[in-house]
């Protein structure tokens, strides 16, 4: 059902993108380095996979771009991962009301 809505939302818009339904695992060689504006991070809410994921996604974002998440109070894998990584990358987090984690690459 979600699918569904998503699709008929965007249709007036196929032309603008590329849909992968694909695990995150499997998606990231598809796509190309420093090529993403905005990345979200929003999938399986575990400290090792997010630490995955933001290791496999981090290339693809270009210089100036949004790297961001959620849930990053709700959980406390995902906090733990969020501020390891960006420590990693040299960068400060950001929180915003929405629980949601963010930097600019």
């Amino acid at each position: 059902v979600v699918y569904e809505k998503f699709m008929e939302r965007l249709k007036g818009y196929s032309n603008r993108f590329d849909l992968l339904r694909e695990y995150s695992d499997d998606a990231v060689e598809k796509t190309l380095d420093n090529f993403f504006d905005v990345i979200f991070i929003d999938g399986l809410h575990e400290y090792n996979q997010l630490t995955k994921d933001c290791a496999n996604y981090y290339p693809k974002l270009k210089e100036g771009g949004i790297f961001a998440g959620h849930d990053y109070n709700a959980i406390a894998g995902v906090r733990q991962a969020a501020d390891e990584f960006a420590a990693k990358v040299g960068r400060e987090i950001h929180i915003t009301e929405c629980d949601v984690w963010y930097w600019i690459k």
